[in-house]
């Protein structure tokens, strides 16, 4: 159980960093070609936003199941380190 914990960790942190560094490319290129943003009806950042909003859902999932394994682990006398 520690090590899915530690994976689930991992993935957790994994899945956050890549929000974040998606969402500094977007906002780098809007700057670096603001032209390329004129053409669509929605605004440039509405992607940051729908990409937010599943990486929410993303980590609360994986949050719900780490708790429910810390849980577990220590339930059985374990410690998780």
């Amino acid at each position: 159980m520690r090590i899915i914990y530690r994976l689930l960790t991992i993935i957790l942190w994994s899945g956050t960093g890549f929000f974040i560094g998606t969402s500094i490319y977007r906002c780098y290129d809007y700057y670096a070609h603001p032209d390329k943003y004129l053409v669509t009806s929605a605004p440039w950042y509405l992607s940051i936003q729908i990409n937010a909003v599943f990486t929410v859902i993303f980590a609360s999932v994986l949050l719900v199941i780490m708790w429910l394994i810390k849980k577990r682990i220590k339930q059985d006398g374990g410690s998780l380190s």
